[in-house]
């Protein structure tokens, strides 16, 4: 069986879609030949090739897609659209019109979704099959858009449980892009006035390596506080990303959910609870789910910026829960479930062959 991937990234660039297909092709190849075909140019991952017109911003000669690629469409089976309707509705309905006809089944996997005109046109394709990664997406999908969908563990390589910390003060990390909707706004203004306040902290903000930051005012307040290294924003490799929130006291993960359907799913909270994180979250979408039973997560309301200050403040001040033995119960359950992935892929892509 062979099966072309499409998406408009790939690595280095590194968010939730691409550290899910960087870590799923490898395992997946050792049964099913799958190769991902993107915007991104790089050397780096053997199952990756780069197409210009799959960057954001360039046109696509679908022409010339299909001559410089002609070696592994005439051979796949299956083409697997990851979140197209999305980043590109324009390309993707090319692409799909395209193999439409020639007994090639293709997949949709959506790993968040828009209310654009555009979207919701591309979400009613008839694919062979839609796949999501979360009982919210798929309930989801039903209500808003009358569509099924298949729900797959979102396969990563999850990290193991570290050490306790020993930081000469608390670590707080915040492991999302640097966005409004990811409620770094929100989190900023906290500390900020959390550290004037007194309290004695570092915070961290860092997104993934080479996702775009921005749209989040940076006060003269918050450049005083980075002048002096206690609030610190960067962007990190996966490895990076896996030694601070190791390093890290408790995370931060503020969703807004403004103008999106919510958190879709929340690979940084669910590395953060194999961690044995402590967890501030908001309510949007799938993450009050996600940590449902957690006993170090705490969930506050979406967009509540009160809330997140005394979660916050609470925590400095007295916070000395420790893992109980119903959160390793937990933890071993999401390990299991997640681990099951690649086989749950390998039996829906020979399902639909």
């Amino acid at each position: 069986m062979e099966v072309v991937h499409i998406h408009w990234s790939g690595k280095p660039i590194i968010g939730g879609i691409e550290i899910h297909l960087s870590d799923l092709l490898p395992e997946l190849n050792k049964n099913i030949s799958s190769t991902l075909i993107c915007g991104t140019d790089t050397e780096d991952f053997e199952f990756q090739r780069y197409h210009k017109g799959l960057s954001i911003g360039e046109t696509l000669d679908v022409n010339g897609f299909l001559r410089d690629n002609l070696d592994l469409i005439n051979k796949a089976n299956i083409i697997h659209f990851h979140n197209g309707h999305v980043v590109s509705p324009e390309k993707t309905k090319i692409l799909f019109e395209q193999f439409r006809g020639t007994g090639k089944n293709q997949v949709l996997s959506i790993h968040n979704f828009n209310s654009s005109p555009e979207s919701e046109e591309i979400l009613n394709l008839p694919f062979s099959e839609i796949i999501v990664y979360s009982d919210f997406m798929h309930n989801e999908l039903k209500k808003k858009y009358k569509l099924d969908s298949k729900v797959l563990p979102c396969y990563i390589i999850l990290p193991s449980t570290p050490a306790q910390t020993n930081n000469i003060r608390p670590v707080v990390l915040q492991p999302t892009r640097f966005l409004n909707w990811k409620g770094s706004d929100l989190s900023l203004r906290a500390v900020s006035e959390l550290l004037d306040e007194g309290y004695d902290f570092d915070f961290v903000h860092g997104g993934y390596r080479r996702l775009l930051f921005g749209g989040v005012e940076i006060s003269e307040k918050i450049k005083y506080w980075i002048d002096l290294e206690r609030i610190k924003l960067d962007d990190f490799s996966k490895d990076e990303m896996v030694n601070v929130m190791s390093n890290s006291d408790l995370i931060l993960h503020p969703t807004k959910g403004e103008d999106h359907h919510g958190e879709p799913f929340g690979l940084s909270c669910l590395e953060a609870m194999m961690m044995g994180k402590k967890i501030i979250a908001s309510s949007s979408g799938n993450l009050p789910y996600l940590l449902e039973g957690y006993s170090l997560g705490t969930i506050i309301p979406t967009n509540d910026y009160p809330n997140l200050k005394f979660s916050l403040k609470n925590f400095l001040d007295s916070d000395k829960r420790n893992l109980s033995s119903a959160d390793k119960k937990l933890i071993s359950s999401w390990r299991d479930y997640i681990s099951r992935g690649v086989r749950k892929y390998e039996e829906l892509y020979s399902s639909i062959r």
